[in-house]
């Protein structure tokens, strides 16, 4: 993996996340939630689609408010669309990003 990092500013200075560190991304309204490994969750004011496309091929959108990280994938239920996360988490798949997701799963 190449060393992506997530660059987050706020009132405090700059912020830099590996993406190596996240295992997936939450869309909510104007920001995103972004979920590390280790529990610990960060806001940011970006779109997610700005996001995945700075972070790469390593993450790919299953959901228009979810994106996940392809090495964090525990396993994916096809029969109930929805992908486990090594982190425990529970994760949609929606019917119009499934075909995309599955591609880059196979491929990755």
């Amino acid at each position: 993996m190449s060393k992506k990092q997530l660059h987050i500013r706020d009132k405090k200075g700059t912020t830099n996340i590996e993406h190596t560190n996240i295992v997936r991304i939450e869309a909510k309204r104007s920001s995103c939630i972004v979920h590390k490994e280790n529990g610990e969750v960060v806001l940011i004011s970006k779109s997610l689609k700005k996001i995945v496309r700075k972070l790469g091929s390593a993450f790919v959108k299953v959901h228009r408010s979810h994106a996940i990280n392809l090495y964090k994938i525990l396993h994916y239920y096809k029969s109930k669309n929805r992908v486990e996360m090594d982190n425990g988490s529970i994760v949609p798949v929606s019917r119009t990003e499934k075909y995309d997701f599955i591609e880059a799963y196979n491929i990755f």
